[in-house]
This record gives C-alpha cells, structure tokens and sequence, in this order.
C-alpha cells in the first residue's frame, strides 16, 4: 500500500506466540515492513459503537465500478 504517512494504525487477530514472536492475520502492511508498536485491544476502551463514518458513510453501498468487483 502506498500512504503519504508510511505509519498505518491496525488493530489485527493474534493467532499464537513463540517466544518473542507475535502471528497474525489480516495485516495491511508488505513483508518486511518495519513495527513500531504493539498495544493489546481492550474493548472498553477500543471499541466505538457509537462512532459516525462520516463522508464515508455515502460510499459504503455505492455500487463498484465495472471491473472492480
């Protein structure tokens, strides 16, 4: 992925440790890619169900163009 700022924010599923070392899926990220931090998820304090989408609200069911499916 290309961002302006190179630092992107995830929260990801933890399928195991070994040792120091963290395996997760569904990171939107290239190999390699450098981590900067690792914060537990703590639902009370993570979760938002309340929260507008704002501008993005209106593009959600927005049907894709052809070829994007």
């Amino acid at each position: 992925p290309r961002r302006p700022n190179r630092i992107a924010l995830m929260v990801v599923p933890l399928d195991r440790c070994e040792g120091t070392t963290l395996h997760v899926r569904n990171v939107d990220a290239l190999d390699g890619s450098p981590v900067v931090d690792i914060k537990p998820y703590v639902r009370r304090f993570d979760s938002f169900p309340d929260a507008a989408e704002g501008w993005f609200a209106d593009k959600a069911d927005r049907p894709k163009p052809p070829g994007r499916e």
